[in-house]
C-alpha cells in the first residue's frame, strides 16, 4: 500500500531532486511487481517501515512499538485517506470549473481554489446595499436556487440586450451600480459577441430609491431602440458612480434629449411596468445580484466566462 503513496509524492518531488527520483523509481517497480502479483524486490515498505519506527523511538518507544506492530493497518488507512482526499480534490476541481465554486450547484462553502470566496459573492438585496454576501441561511439559498423557474415569469416585459439566434436563452439581472455586476457585464458582452444567445436585462436595484434607473432604461428601449438601449448599458456599467446626474449626463452623451426621457419616467404607464418588473424578479425569488440564468441553470455571483459559456447548447 505504501508504495502507492511513494510513488505519487516522491515522482513529485523527483521533478526537483535526483535522489528522490530514484526512490520514485524503486516505488514504481514495487508498484508494478504488486500490480502483475508479485513480491516487491526493493522492499520499500520495511525500509519505510523501519525508518519511521525508529525516528519515532527517539521520542517515544511506546508509539514506536505501537507504530511497527499495526504498521499495515495503519498503512491502508492513510492510502485510503490520500486516494478518498484526491478523488474529494478532483470533484471540487471539476465544480469549479463547471460552477466557478468547490461545491458544485451550491454557492456556499471554503473554495481552496478560490480561497476568498469572491466567485460566490453578491450584492444582497435584502440588505438594501451594495456589501457582499448574504444573511440568507446556506440552505434557505439553495432552496431559493433550486426554486427558481425562469418559464414562470414573462420575459417580454423586460428589455432586450441582444435578439440572438434563438438557439441559447439568458435572462441577466444586475445593478448599475453594484460592483460584482460591473465585473461581469464585459463576459456577458463577450457571450453575445462570440455565441449569440438571446439575452434579456433587468436592473434590479439593491437601493430602492435607484428605480429611477430602470425606469429610464425602459423608457431608451421602448422610444429609442435596443441599439440605444445596449449603449445606455454599456455607458452606465462603465461609470464608478450611478448618481441621476450621470444618468442625464449618458442619456446626453448618446445624442438623445434628456428632456424627452424626464417626461417619460414616473409618468403612470412607466410605473406600472417597473412594478410589473419588480414584481416578476421578486417572485423568480432572485436575492442578490449578478444573477444570470441560461437556459435554465442559475449563477448568482460573479462567474468567469467558461462557466457561462458552458451553459449554452
Amino acid at each position: 500500500m505504501i508504495c502507492i503513496l511513494a510513488l505519487i509524492v516522491f515522482s513529485i518531488l523527483g521533478i526537483f531532486s535526483f535522489s528522490h527520483r530514484q526512490l520514485a523509481k524503486e516505488a514504481f517497480d514495487c508498484v508494478f511487481r504488486r500490480l502483475t502479483l508479485r513480491k516487491c524486490q526493493s522492499r520499500l515498505d520495511e525500509k519505510s517501515r523501519s525508518k519511521i519506527t525508529g525516528y519515532l523511538r527517539n521520542y517515544s518507544p511506546t508509539m514506536a512499538k505501537f507504530f511497527y506492530k499495526y504498521f499495515r493497518i495503519l498503512e491502508f488507512i492513510f492510502v485510503l485517506i490520500f486516494i478518498l482526499s484526491m478523488v474529494q480534490t478532483g470533484i471540487s476541481a471539476y465544480n469549479f470549473y463547471v460552477y466557478g465554486n468547490c461545491n458544485g450547484y451550491e454557492e456556499s462553502g471554503f473554495c481552496i481554489f478560490d480561497p476568498t470566496g469572491h466567485n460566490s459573492q453578491f450584492s444582497d438585496i435584502a440588505k438594501d446595499s451594495c456589501g457582499s454576501g448574504s444573511d440568507v441561511d446556506t440552505g434557505e439559498i439553495f432552496n431559493i436556487k433550486d426554486s427558481m423557474d425562469l418559464s414562470s415569469i414573462n420575459l417580454s416585459l423586460f428589455p432586450l440586450l441582444n435578439k440572438g439566434d434563438g438557439r441559447n436563452l439568458v435572462f441577466f439581472v444586475g445593478c448599475y451600480e453594484c460592483k460584482y455586476t460591473k465585473e461581469i457585464y464585459p463576459e456577458i458582452n463577450k457571450l453575445i459577441t462570440k455565441e449569440n444567445p438571446t439575452v434579456y436585462f433587468a436592473h434590479f436595484p439593491i437601493k430602492s430609491h435607484m428605480d429611477v434607473f430602470t425606469e429610464y432604461g425602459n423608457c431608451i428601449y421602448n422610444m429609442s431602440g435596443i441599439n440605444q438601449f445596449v449603449k445606455f448599458n454599456d455607458n452606465m456599467f462603465s461609470k464608478k458612480e450611478c448618481t441621476i446626474d450621470v444618468c442625464e449626463g449618458v442619456i446626453s452623451d448618446l445624442g438623445l434629449n434628456n428632456k424627452i426621457y424626464d417626461g417619460c419616467i414616473n409618468t403612470n404607464s412607466s410605473l406600472e411596468l417597473l412594478n410589473k418588473q419588480m414584481n416578476e424578479l421578486k417572485r423568480l425569488g432572485v436575492y442578490g445580484t449578478p444573477t444570470v440564468f441560461i437556459n435554465g441553470e442559475v449563477f448568482v455571483g460573479p462567474k468567469p466566462y467558461r462557466v457561462y459559456s458552458r451553459a449554452l447548447k
